[in-house]
C-alpha cells in the first residue's frame, strides 16, 4: 500500500472515520432524544433550521477539502470529457435505480417502523425551511460526488492499487455518515454509493452524478416531507382521541 500526501490523508481521514463518527453520535442523541432516555442536562435536539445550516457548512467544508487535495494532482472535480445521449441515458438509468432502491427501502418497513424513524423529523414543513434544504440538497451533489467518488476515489486507490476495493470502502463510509437514517437505510444508501461509483466509471465525469444525486434527494425530501406530515397528523389524532358523542 502507497500513501498519498498530507492533504490525501486528511481527505481521508473525515471520509472513513470523522464523517462516520459524528453520524453515529448524531443518531445515537437524536434517538435518546425523540425516545425520551437522554440523560437530564443533554443538550436539545437543534431546529430543522439549525441542523439545514450545520449540513451546509459540513458540505462547504468537504467540497473544499476535495477542491484543494484534486488541485495537488491535478484533479478537475467540473471536467466533462464528453457528453452525449449515452450519458444521458446513463444518467436517467442511475436515477431510476435510486428510485427502485428507495422503495425497497420503504418495503423493508412497517409502517410503524417508518413512523419511528427520526429522519422524518427532519424533513422541511416551512417555507424558510424548504428553501435551505433545496440548497442543502444541491450542495450534498456537489460535496459528497467530490469527495467520494471523485478526488476521494483517485487518492484511495492511489494508496491501495485497486478501484474496486476503494470502492467498497468508500461506498461503506457513505452508508455509515448517513446513519441519522437508521441502519436498514444505510445498507440501501451502500448501494445506492456504489451504483453513482459505477454512473462516473461509466460516464467518466462527476457531473452527472452531481446532478443525479441533488435531483433524487429533492425528491427523495419531497415524498418524506408528505409521509412526515401525514405521521404528524396521524398521531395528534390519536392523541386526542375519540370525539365525544353529544
Amino acid at each position: 500500500m502507497r500513501f498519498p500526501g498530507a492533504l490525501g490523508m486528511v481527505l481521508l481521514l473525515y471520509l472513513l472515520v470523522l464523517l462516520p463518527w459524528a453520524a453515529w453520535r448524531s443518531a445515537r442523541h437524536l434517538r435518546a432524544a425523540r425516545s425520551g432516555t437522554a440523560p437530564p442536562g443533554a443538550r436539545p435536539i437543534p431546529s430543522r433550521t439549525q441542523i439545514f445550516a450545520t449540513t451546509l457548512a459540513m458540505l462547504a467544508m468537504l467540497f473544499w477539502l476535495a477542491w484543494i487535495t484534486g488541485r495537488t494532482f491535478g484533479y478537475d472535480i467540473f471536467a466533462i470529457p464528453s457528453f452525449g445521449l449515452r450519458e444521458l441515458l446513463a444518467g436517467l438509468a442511475a436515477f431510476a435505480a435510486q428510485l427502485g432502491l428507495r422503495r425497497v427501502n420503504r418495503a423493508i418497513r412497517t409502517e410503524e417502523e417508518r413512523r419511528k424513524m427520526p429522519v422524518y423529523g427532519l424533513l422541511p414543513r416551512t417555507r424558510t425551511e424548504w428553501t435551505l434544504y433545496l440548497v442543502t440538497a444541491i450542495a450534498a451533489g456537489l460535496a459528497e460526488e467530490a469527495a467520494y467518488r471523485g478526488v476521494g476515489m483517485s487518492v484511495l486507490t492511489w494508496s491501495t492499487g485497486s478501484a474496486p476495493l476503494s470502492a467498497l470502502i468508500l461506498a461503506v463510509a457513505f452508508g455509515l455518515a448517513h446513519l441519522i437514517q437508521e441502519w436498514k437505510s444505510v445498507g440501501i444508501i451502500f448501494l445506492m454509493a456504489l451504483l453513482m461509483h459505477t454512473l462516473v466509471w461509466f460516464t467518466g465525469t462527476l457531473v452527472v452524478a452531481m446532478v443525479v444525486h441533488a435531483v433524487y434527494d429533492i425528491v427523495a425530501g419531497i415524498v418524506g416531507s408528505r409521509d412526515a406530515i401525514r405521521f404528524e397528523r396521524e398521531a395528534a389524532v390519536a392523541a386526542a382521541g375519540p370525539t365525544p358523542i353529544p
